[in-house]
């Protein structure tokens, strides 16, 4: 029972960030919340360049910025996991393996990593 529950969440999920035939309005709102959220991030950027703004709301920047890295990495993880599903003529780890390897998720992580490396290493990638 428990292994038919994760075996249905996981293809819940692989069909709402992956499969590009599954259409619902939950697979458009999340594309559409994914979206907004690299635009609003694009936006705290070009105003944080500025000091006297990024001063003024330094607060809220850095809450966004925190709020972003645990979203865009929640789904990565998820993306991760349920990549499993893609094809089911290969095992779950190749399945995973070779979605890690393609554009997407190398962009996907090349956009998180400096957020977790900045926590080792203290430098602004700005």
């Amino acid at each position: 029972m428990t292994f038919s529950a994760w075996y249905s969440l996981r293809k819940f999920v692989y069909n709402n960030l992956h499969n590009d035939d599954y259409e619902t309005k939950f697979s458009h709102f999340l594309n559409y919340v994914l979206i907004l959220l690299i635009l609003g991030n694009a936006a705290a950027v070009l105003l944080e360049s500025v000091n006297d703004i990024y001063l003024s709301y330094q607060v809220y920047f850095d809450f966004f910025e925190n709020f972003s890295i645990i979203v865009f990495s929640v789904e990565y993880v998820l993306r991760l996991w349920s990549i499993a599903e893609k094809d089911p003529f290969y095992s779950s780890w190749r399945n995973r393996l070779n979605w890690v390897k393609s554009g997407g998720a190398i962009i996907d992580l090349l956009a998180i990593l400096p957020a977790y490396l900045n926590f080792f290493v203290d430098f602004d990638l700005r």
